[in-house]
C-alpha cells in the first residue's frame, strides 16, 4: 500500500514498500492527485505480480582504484616524446641540468 506524505517544501512524496521490490520506492511530486495517482498504478502493477523494469535495482558501476601503477601508466600514455622533449627543455640550461650548489648548512 501506497504511503504520501505532504514534504516542507510543499511536494509530496510517495513511499511504496512491497516485497516484489528489491527496495522501498520513493518518488516526489508537485500535487498530491499525481503522488495519488502513480501509486495506485504501481499498486495494481505490484498486485499483478508485475514489477516495472525501472523499479528494478540495477548494480552501479564498479569504480577501479587508481594505483600509483596506474596513474603512472596513464602519465606515460598521455605524454608524448615530442611533449616530454620540450618539458625536458625547459627545465634544462643548453640541453643541461642547471648546476646546484648545496652549503653544509642546507645538507
Amino acid at each position: 500500500m501506497p504511503s504520501i506524505k505532504k514534504t516542507r517544501s510543499g511536494t509530496y512524496q510517495l513511499c511504496v514498500k512491497n516485497k516484489l521490490l528489491p527496495k522501498t520506492f520513493w518518488a516526489t511530486f508537485d500535487t498530491f492527485e499525481q503522488a495519488e495517482q502513480y501509486g495506485h498504478q504501481l499498486d495494481r502493477l505490484l498486485a499483478q505480480g508485475i514489477v516495472p523494469a525501472a523499479l528494478l535495482e540495477q548494480a552501479p558501476p564498479k569504480r577501479a582504484s587508481w594505483t600509483i601503477g596506474r596513474c603512472s601508466g596513464q602519465v606515460i600514455s598521455d605524454t608524448t616524446i615530442d611533449s616530454f622533449a620540450a618539458m625536458f627543455r625547459s627545465k634544462t640550461v643548453g640541453g643541461r641540468l642547471p648546476r646546484t650548489e648545496f652549503s653544509r648548512s642546507q645538507l
